[in-house]
C-alpha cells in the first residue's frame, strides 16, 4: 500500500510539474510572438522612413541643379541686355550639347527689363521672373 502511495505521489508531482511547464512554454511563445510582431512594424517603419528620406534627398537634389541651370540664364539674360540695352527675345543656354534653361528678355518701358528664366532637372522645374534696372551702374536687378 505503501508503494502505490508512493507512485500516486510521484505521479501527482509529475502532473503537476508538467502543467507548470506548459504554462512557462505558452508565456514564452505568447512574448516570442509579440516581440516578432514589434520587430516586424519597427523594420517596415525604418524602411519607409528611409525611403521617404532617399526621395526628399532626390528631389532637394534636382532642386539645386535646377537652381544653378536658371542662375546660369540670369547671368546670360544680364549679359545680353549688357551688351545691348534694347536687346528683348529668347535665349537658351546650352552646356556640352545639353539645353540647361531658357529664358526672354522684355521692355518693361524706360530704363526697366523683365527677365524671365525657366530651368527643370528631371521632377523640378524652376520658374522665376527678374526685373532689370538698366539705368544703375552695375544694373539692379531685383525679383
Amino acid at each position: 500500500m505503501q508503494k502505490i502511495q508512493m507512485y500516486q505521489n510521484h505521479y501527482l508531482q509529475s502532473m503537476h510539474s508538467k502543467q507548470i511547464n506548459t504554462k512557462k512554454g505558452s508565456v514564452a511563445l505568447t512574448t516570442v510572438i509579440v516581440l516578432m510582431g514589434i520587430l516586424t512594424l519597427g523594420a517596415i517603419t525604418l524602411i519607409l522612413n528611409t525611403i521617404d528620406a532617399n526621395r526628399v534627398n532626390k528631389n532637394l537634389g534636382d532642386y539645386a541643379i535646377s537652381d544653378l541651370k536658371a542662375i546660369s540664364c540670369v547671368e546670360e539674360g544680364i549679359l545680353k541686355v549688357k551688351q545691348d540695352n534694347n536687346y528683348t527675345g529668347n535665349f537658351n543656354v546650352t552646356i556640352d550639347g545639353e539645353e540647361q534653361c531658357d529664358g526672354s528678355v522684355n521692355d518693361l518701358g524706360g530704363q526697366l527689363r523683365q527677365l524671365i528664366v525657366n530651368a527643370s532637372n528631371e521632377s523640378t522645374n524652376f520658374y522665376r521672373e527678374y526685373t532689370i534696372d538698366i539705368s544703375t551702374s552695375p544694373f539692379t536687378v531685383t525679383f
